[in-house]
């Protein structure tokens, strides 16, 4: 199954977050990994996944999807 990932946790990030997990294949083709963000700060929001890393320092793995 695909792990998808969200590059940037603000606003848009979470607004991507929210209609990937009401799009046709959510929880069948992919989940949602979490975010990566360069300032861990956002990370603070209440339902949502985790920061798992920052953009320059994350390594894809084999399954990992952008977006």
């Amino acid at each position: 199954m695909q792990q998808l990932i969200i590059i940037a946790a603000g606003g848009m990030g979470r607004t991507l977050y929210d209609m990937a997990r009401e799009s046709l294949g959510f929880a069948t083709e992919f989940v949602i990994k979490g975010f990566i963000n360069d300032y861990p700060s956002l990370g603070n929001f209440q339902n949502y996944p985790a920061i798992i890393g920052t953009i320059e320092d994350y390594e894809p793995m084999e399954d990992d999807v952008f977006i």
